[in-house]
């Protein structure tokens, strides 16, 4: 929010912004898929309430039941 006050258009974020784990099985249980992600959901509702574009460094996401992608947004 300081980013925006102070006049940022476009605000970065550094890889694996909402999700920070130690790797392996704590990581797969705690992503989502991107359709029901609720941090990706809560960084596109920020976005749009500051009027910034912001961009997302990256998301664990999973893409199957045990695989996970790195995804930018």
């Amino acid at each position: 929010m300081q980013a925006a006050e102070k006049g940022a258009e476009i605000i970065f974020t550094p890889e694996t912004t909402h999700l920070l784990t130690k790797g392996g099985k704590a990581t797969m249980e705690a992503a989502h898929f991107e359709e029901t992600d609720p941090g990706l959901s809560c960084f596109c509702g920020l976005a749009r309430s500051l009027g910034v574009w912001l961009h997302i460094g990256s998301l664990i996401v999973k893409i199957a039941a045990d695989r996970l992608a790195n995804r930018q947004f």
